[in-house]
C-alpha cells in the first residue's frame, strides 16, 4: 500500500511543464546517470523507459485518418468554476467542431463567469443553473437535450486530439453494441503516465482508477474491456444510454458512473476500452502539489461507495462489502486519529449517517433483475491484481525501483 512512501520518497521534475513525480533515492540516482542527454552505456529499453518518464506536451497525430463514416456526436461538457480551463476547451471546440454535431455546456451554478469567455460558437447550446445541481444531474440534463447519435461526455480539465476522436469514432464503428467506450486517460503534465484504463470499486479501500500514476509502456494495450467507464471522458451511444437509463442523481460526486456502468453490464452490455486513443487529463497534482484528500471529496467518496453497493451488490454479497468497508473506515479514522486529522473521521461518520437513513429509500436492484456482473465474479481476480492498483502520490505519480524494473521487464518483453 505504500502507507511510509511520503516518509522517503522525493520529489523530481521530470519535464519543463513542471510535470513532478515521487522517486526512492535508487531511481534519482538513475534519473540523474541521464544528465545533460548523456545515454552513454545505456540499454534501448533503459532509454526507452527514461524518454517516457520525462515526456511533455500533448501529441496529436497528423497521420491519422478522419472516420470512414461520421455519426453525429453531441459533447457534453459540466462546467462549475472552471475559468482555468476555459481557454483549452475553446481551442479544443474549434480544433473539434467539424467532427461535432453539437456542443451541449451545463454550467452548474458557477460564481466564476467561467463561460462568459466562452467563444461565440453556432454549435454550443448553453444550460445555466442558478444553483449547483449534482454532477450526475447536470449530465442527465446534458443528454436530455442531446440530438446527436452518440454522447462524447467530458471534464472541463481534458485535453481531446483530433487524432484521439477520430480513434474514438473508429473505435465504435467497429464496436457499435459496446454500452460506453472509453479512452486511455494520460496524465496532463506528466503524459508519459497514465491517469486511468477504466476504473472499478473493489471490495476494500475506496474506488480508483485502473492504472492511475503507472508508466505507460503499453501493458495495458491488450485490454478490450473495463469494469467501469470513468465519466472524465466516455462516449455513449444514445440507444444504450436510453435502454440503461440516466445516471443517478442521489449520488452528491463520484460513483454515478461505475453506478451506470454497473447496470449496463448487468443488461448483457460490455463497458469497452480503446486504449489508442489517448486522452489528457488533469488530475489532482495538475495545479499544486496535493498534500491531501479534501473533506468533501473523503464525504463523497465513503458515500457513494456504500450507496453504490447497497444498490448493486447481489443479496448475499451486501453484507460482505459493508462489512469490508466498515473495516476500511474504522482503519481510515484511526489513521487520521493518530494523525489529528479529527474533520476526516466527522467526514466518514457524515456518510455512513446519510447512508444508514436512506436504506429504506436506495432502489435494490436484486440479482433477480439483473444478471449478476463479471466485477462479482472471477474478473475480481484479475482488476484486483496488484498491476491495477494505483503508484500515485500527493496528486502525482511515483517510481520506487521495483516498479523501475517492471516497466523495463515490460519494454524488453515487446521490443
Amino acid at each position: 500500500m505504500g502507507i511510509f512512501d511520503r516518509f522517503y520518497l522525493r520529489k523530481y521534475q521530470v519535464n519543463p511543464e513542471g510535470g513532478i513525480i515521487y522517486v526512492d533515492r535508487k531511481v534519482e540516482t538513475w534519473l540523474n546517470s541521464f544528465v545533460n542527454g548523456d545515454f552513454s552505456g545505456k540499454t534501448d529499453q533503459e532509454i526507452d523507459i527514461y524518454k517516457r518518464i520525462t515526456k511533455s506536451g500533448i501529441e496529436d497525430d497528423q497521420n491519422v485518418l478522419p472516420p470512414k463514416s461520421l455519426p453525429t456526436i453531441s459533447l457534453v461538457l459540466v462546467t462549475y468554476n472552471s475559468d482555468f480551463w476555459m481557454d483549452n476547451l475553446n481551442k479544443m471546440f474549434t480544433s473539434l467542431g467539424d467532427w461535432l454535431y453539437e456542443i451541449i455546456i451545463i454550467d452548474n451554478g458557477s460564481v466564476d463567469n467561467c463561460v462568459e469567455k466562452l467563444v461565440q460558437n453556432e454549435k454550443i447550446t448553453l444550460i445555466k443553473n442558478n444553483l449547483p445541481k449534482t454532477f450526475a444531474a447536470a449530465v442527465n440534463q446534458g443528454c436530455r437535450t442531446a440530438n446527436g447519435d452518440l454522447f462524447l461526455i467530458i471534464n472541463p480539465d481534458v485535453i481531446i486530439t483530433k487524432s484521439a476522436l477520430f480513434s474514438l469514432i473508429d473505435f465504435y464503428l467497429d464496436h457499435p453494441d459496446a454500452a460506453a467506450i472509453v479512452p486511455k486517460l494520460l496524465l496532463m503534465r506528466t503524459p508519459g503516465f497514465i491517469n486511468g484504463v477504466g476504473n472499478i470499486v473493489p471490495f476494500f479501500r475506496w474506488g480508483y482508477d485502473l492504472g492511475l500514476g503507472h508508466l505507460d509502456v503499453g501493458q495495458f494495450d491488450e485490454m478490450l474491456e473495463v469494469p467501469s467507464a470513468c465519466f472524465a471522458t466516455v462516449l455513449i451511444p444514445r440507444d444504450k444510454w436510453s435502454v440503461v437509463g440516466e445516471l443517478d442523481e442521489e449520488y452528491p460526486m463520484y460513483y454515478e458512473d461505475s453506478d451506470w456502468s454497473y447496470r449496463a453490464m448487468g443488461m448483457g452490455y460490455k463497458i469497452a476500452i480503446n486504449p489508442k486513443s489517448e486522452i489528457y487529463h488533469a488530475f489532482g497534482g495538475y495545479l499544486s502539489d496535493k498534500k491531501k484528500v479534501s473533506h468533501q471529496k473523503i464525504f463523497y467518496a465513503s458515500y457513494g461507495r456504500l450507496r453504490f453497493i447497497h444498490k448493486l451488490s447481489p443479496g448475499n454479497k451486501l453484507l460482505f462489502f459493508i462489512t469490508s468497508y466498515l473495516l476500511f473506515d474504522i482503519l481510515f479514522s484511526l489513521y487520521s486519529l493518530i494523525t489529528l486529522k479529527m474533520v476526516n473521521i466527522k467526514m466518514v461518520f457524515n456518510a455512513w449517517r446519510k447512508y444508514l437513513s436512506e436504506t429504506s429509500t436506495i432502489k435494490q436492484i436484486g440479482i433477480d433483475k439483473i444478471p449478476q456482473p463479471n466485477y462479482f465474479r472471477k474478473s475480481i481476480n484479475r482488476f484486483a491484481q496488484k498491476q491495477f492498483q494505483p503508484r500515485i502520490l500527493f496528486g502525482n505519480p511515483k517510481v520506487k525501483l521495483n516498479s523501475l524494473d517492471s516497466y523495463k521487464s515490460t519494454v524488453e518483453k515487446k521490443a
